[in-house]
Order: C-alpha cells, then sequence, then structure tokens
C-alpha cells in the first residue's frame, strides 16, 4: 500500500425493504494492478504521451495508443465490461492481474446480477485527508442465490477496459432480491 494513497473497500446487503442485512468496516484494499500505475503514467500525468508504455486490457490485449487508455469508472446501468465489478472467482489478488478471474454478467438468469449504475460521492477534506468514494448496487432477480467472491474496480469505455484494483471478499452471499452495494474509498493523507 502506498504511504499517501490508499484504497478501501465495503461491501452490503439489503433486502428489498432496505433491511441491512451485512455491512463489513472499510477494509484496506491491497491490490492495486500494475495498470494503475501504468494508466496514471501515460495518462493522468501526461508524462509519457509520446512515448507510452504498453498496457494489458481486461481482454489480454496490449494497448500502446493513449487515445484508446482511459481512467473513467463511470459505467452506466447493465454495463458489466467497466466500473465497480463483481466476480466468483477465488485466486489470490496479484499485481499482474487483468481482469476479475470470473465476472458476474448482468442479468436475471441464474448466477447474474443486475448492474446499476456506479455512482460518486463529492470529495471530502479534513485537515489531514481527502477522501472520495465510487458506489455500485447490484441487484439479484436471479431466482437464487449468488455468492460473490471477488470485486474490482475497472476504467473504461467503448474501445477498451482496464482493471485498476481487485480484492477478495470473501463469500458474500446474495440471495434473491437482495441488493450488494460495493463501496470503494481513495483517500489521501497529508
Amino acid at each position: 500500500m502506498m504511504d499517501n494513497l490508499e484504497v478501501y473497500y465495503q461491501v452490503c446487503v439489503r433486502e428489498q425493504s432496505g433491511l441491512l442485512v451485512l455491512e463489513t468496516e472499510l477494509r484496506p484494499a491491497h491490490s492495486f494492478t500494475k495498470q494503475f500505475a501504468q494508466l496514471l503514467y501515460n495518462i493522468g500525468l501526461g508524462a509519457a504521451y509520446a512515448n507510452p508504455t504498453a498496457v494489458t486490457n481486461t481482454g489480454g490485449s496490449s494497448v500502446t495508443n493513449v487515445l484508446n487508455m482511459t481512467l473513467l469508472t463511470n459505467a452506466g446501468t447493465a454495463v458489466q465490461t467497466w466500473g465497480i465489478q463483481v466476480g466468483t472467482g477465488t485466486a489470490a489478488e496479484s499485481i499482474n492481474d487483468t481482469a476479475l478471474n470470473t465476472l458476474i454478467a448482468h442479468g436475471t438468469s441464474v448466477g447474474q446480477l443486475q448492474y446499476g449504475p456506479v455512482t460518486f460521492g463529492a470529495p471530502s477534506t479534513t485537515a489531514t485527508t481527502t477522501t472520495f468514494r465510487h458506489t455500485r448496487v447490484f441487484t439479484n432477480g436471479s431466482g437464487g442465490t449468488v455468492t460473490v467472491q471477488e470485486i474490482g474496480l475497472t476504467s473504461g469505455d467503448a474501445t477498451n477496459n482496464f482493471l485498476l484494483v481487485r480484492d477478495l471478499t470473501g463469500a458474500v452471499a446474495v440471495t434473491n432480491g437482495q441488493q450488494l452495494t460495493v463501496n470503494y474509498d481513495f483517500t489521501t493523507t497529508i
């Protein structure tokens, strides 16, 4: 984990009525991927715009054109290819991860969850820290239980998607009709 940039995640499960069934504390994310640093280097800082480092997208392809890179995470409703994602994979987190191990598809069929839009909380600042939150709600209309083992934050657009963060949550069971909320908090500290 970096000394002054930290990411935390939290998962919550609610009944249709809004009753809270599960709420984890904020947990440190230990899983920035190398794509995060590469994208920050290539486009976030503009340091390598003329000669960017290659970045592997979620499909396993190497991308070198900066015009095909993004740090956008504001995926809309039903968009499963980027934004906050959920999956069933259990392989250990690695800096070399380029995608979730087993992405849960958007939908209402067996094993699927309905992806809501990614929303953002405005940055809040104290004397020494600034924090902002990414949030996405997933609704289970599959008729059965869907167990979420992994979560991730992926930047993307219609061209390319890049995994920035991947975390194992343990087995979070979401029964039919329940909603899973995943929060990622980015915090900088002076």
